[in-house]
């Protein structure tokens, strides 16, 4: 008698496991480290100096992300699509759109975690804006849409997913120098309204924050369906 399908709650939970494993057997966790820690090392060589830093540290918090968040998610989804090792996945009863949400439950918090850390840690050595929650709570959401991001890039584009992803961040610090409407899809822009450190309402960064998040999301789910076995 065939045994039956697993749950989706099972299939998640072997999956995010089976990528946390690979996630931490390379050298993945170690570089992530050294490029999380590049903030605090900033804020304490100003220290050091006597140099008011302003929010230096956030500020380059934001751009280790655009490292960070495809280190993390474009390269183990974009290799799973392009390398078609999902195509075992689809064909098992795991839901395909179980591979996307697998990964982001595994990496998703795994790169929060490091952003955060490094977060901390500059507060602790010089960048006074980080020694508060909201800051470090806005950039912990930030890290988490900027991955969901990431994933529906990876879908789009596998076989570049890493470059796109990237180029893709670091194009979306540009809108949250900007007036005007380019704000609303600016995940920069929408961190630092969370946090307080822009003219925007709280909320209005963390509405901008989810929707983002979920418009990524829906590309995701939507793109993995239509790839071929």
């Amino acid at each position: 008698m065939a045994s039956p399908p697993p749950s989706r709650a099972a299939a998640l939970s072997a999956l995010a496991r089976v990528t946390l494993k690979r996630s931490t057997r390379g050298a993945l966790v170690w570089i992530a480290l050294a490029i999380a820690f590049v903030p605090a090392l900033a804020a304490g060589g100003l220290r050091a100096a006597g140099t008011s830093n302003g929010n230096i540290a956030f500020d380059l918090i934001q751009a280790v992300l655009v490292i960070l968040a495809p280190m993390f998610i474009a390269s183990s989804i974009g290799e799973e699509l392009e390398q078609r090792t999902a195509a075992y996945l689809w064909s098992r009863p795991v839901e395909r759109w179980a591979i996307v949400a697998g990964k982001l439950l595994a990496l998703a918090p795994m790169c929060a975690a490091f952003v955060v850390g490094g977060a901390l840690l500059a507060g602790l050595v010089g960048d006074a804006t980080l020694r508060t929650a909201q800051p470090i709570i806005a950039l912990a959401a930030g890290s988490l849409v900027s991955c969901a991001a990431v994933a529906g890039i990876a879908t789009l584009l596998p076989r570049h997913a890493m470059i796109f992803a990237m180029l893709y961040l670091l194009l979306d610090l540009v809108p949250g120098e900007l007036d005007g409407s380019l704000h609303i899809v600016s995940i920069g822009y929408a961190t630092r309204a969370t946090a307080g450190l822009e003219s925007s309402a709280v909320v209005t960064g963390a509405i901008a924050l989810a929707a983002i998040a979920a418009f990524w999301l829906v590309i995701a789910g939507v793109r993995i369906r239509r790839l071929e076995t």
